[in-house]
């Protein structure tokens, strides 16, 4: 797993490139969404469209970092995952509990 870190003014962009799994880049985005945490980004936006594949653990990862985001007072929200992934997060449910843009401007307007 790839990770790219940019800033749009409050939120932190993180660019996902490879594999969201156990055997992929789940641990590397977990850490890397922690470290943010704690350098005080409590705004993230996880951009998707280069995640190929996602499993169990990459959802895991992901509700887990929706979650500190949260008890730190900030957000986590997708951006433009792959078809295959968004049907994973629909399948799933997980859906549900992000919210999930197509448009990097909107998504990050949405911070306000």
């Amino acid at each position: 797993m790839e990770i790219k870190a940019h800033d749009r003014g409050d939120v932190r962009v993180l660019e996902l490139d490879g594999r969201l799994s156990l055997g992929g880049g789940a641990a590397a985005v977990h850490e890397d969404v922690r470290r943010e945490l704690d350098e005080g980004h409590h705004q993230l936006l996880l951009a998707m469209a280069q995640v190929d594949a996602i499993d169990s653990t990459g959802l895991g990862v992901l509700v887990s970092c929706l979650t500190s985001a949260r008890h730190r007072g900030g957000n986590l929200k997708l951006l433009q995952p792959t078809p295959r992934v968004g049907d994973i997060l629909e399948i799933t449910q997980a859906d549900q509990l992000f919210e999930i843009f197509e448009d990097e401007d909107q998504a990050i307007r949405s911070f306000s």
